[in-house]
């Protein structure tokens, strides 16, 4: 049952968050993780793996972005 109020309380940030345009570091990673942990808890498999899903596609662009940002300071701090 507790579940079901997590569902709604992460679906509601998510719609809060497409409303005012929070995309990529913005985007509500948490409420989207908790949707789909309650999606799983639900026994709806592929809904939470298409969340999963695109939860590991935005950490990944992030890690790249960090990674690339991490290379540019390294690059700064060699070479002035």
């Amino acid at each position: 049952g507790e579940f079901l109020k997590a569902q709604e309380v992460a679906m509601n940030n998510i719609q809060i968050a497409k409303q005012n345009n929070y995309q990529g570091l913005m985007e509500p990673l948490d409420s989207m993780f908790v949707l789909a942990l309650s999606k799983y808890a639900g026994a709806k498999i592929e809904e939470a793996l298409k969340i999963f899903s695109k939860i590991s596609t935005i950490f990944q662009f992030l890690f790249d972005t960090l990674y690339l940002l991490k290379s540019f300071v390294y690059m700064f701090l060699m070479y002035g």
